[in-house]
């Protein structure tokens, strides 16, 4: 069993279930894109949840790790954390590392926003490349994040943060255009995140939608995310329908997605401490 992750003395992790550890088991000895996959799949049917996962404490009371419940950031954040550990105990390190850096797990220092914390944090501490341009030309989005934006967006009330909290600064993401990725859809490999890009707004700090995996299956490509399309769920669907269907999205319109290559980093979330 996966130790329980405790904070200040509390247990704010279920034991990992059979069915997974059984699967990250037995993908150790497995490379990174199959490992993904494994344990992925290991996870399907677990329910759709908003925001499930905190730090046990105000404000966000909800435990750091849950497995019967994912949004899809947290799904993917598990799916990693499971797939590039060495040993059961380096899962936790590298979960943390992932949602908040270097930095102890609080609320404020979780990485909230995907283009401004998130993706910048783990491409710089190695667990994840930019592999877009691999598959066609990619355009470039590039914005400052500053007092203006966060007093005129109205999704600033749904965070807890202090003014002075919130992160400002520059945030960057190369896009594959939708055309493109159908066309490539094949050739992107197992375990590639793929994530939904939407059209900039001034006045947001949030270009990300979505976030999954590219699963290549012998009926062709798939997404497998948490998701409410359907029945809300961790599901898969098919990877080309998946991109036809984002097509249609309006306020604001996407652009098309951004890709990724997970791995585990030089130097681990273990190793950093």
């Amino acid at each position: 069993m996966t130790p329980l992750l405790v904070l200040a003395g509390v247990a704010l992790a279920a034991p990992l279930p059979s069915q997974v550890q059984v699967a990250v088991d037995a993908s150790r000895s497995l490379t990174t894109s199959e490992r993904i996959d494994t344990v992925s799949e290991a996870l399907l049917g677990a329910q759709y949840a908003r925001d499930p996962l905190g730090e046990g404490v105000a404000p966000d009371t909800d435990p750091l790790v849950r497995y019967d419940a994912f949004d899809c950031l947290t799904y993917v954040e598990e799916v990693m954390a499971l797939s590039l550990s060495s040993v059961p105990e380096e899962a936790n390190d590298i979960r943390v590392a992932l949602r908040y850096g270097k930095k102890a797990p609080s609320y404020t220092s979780r990485h909230h926003f995907m283009s401004l914390q998130w993706l910048p944090v783990n491409l710089q501490q190695g667990y994840l490349t930019d592999i877009g341009a691999r598959f066609g030309i990619t355009t470039p989005l590039n914005k400052d994040v500053d007092d203006r934006i966060w007093t005129t967006w109205n999704g600033r009330a749904r965070f807890h943060h202090t003014d002075e909290e919130l992160p400002r600064g520059p945030m960057s993401l190369n896009v594959l255009p939708l055309a493109t990725a159908k066309e490539r859809a094949k050739d992107i490999p197992t375990g590639t995140l793929v994530l939904t890009v939407r059209e900039d707004w001034w006045w947001r700090p949030i270009w990300v939608s979505h976030i999954g995996f590219v699963i290549q299956t012998p009926d062709g490509p798939r997404v497998r995310h948490a998701t409410t399309l359907g029945e809300d769920g961790v599901r898969e669907h098919g990877f080309s329908w998946y991109l036809d269907h984002i097509e249609q999205y309006k306020n604001p319109p996407v652009l098309g997605v951004a890709l990724y290559e997970a791995h585990r980093p030089a130097s681990p979330a273990t190793q950093q401490k």
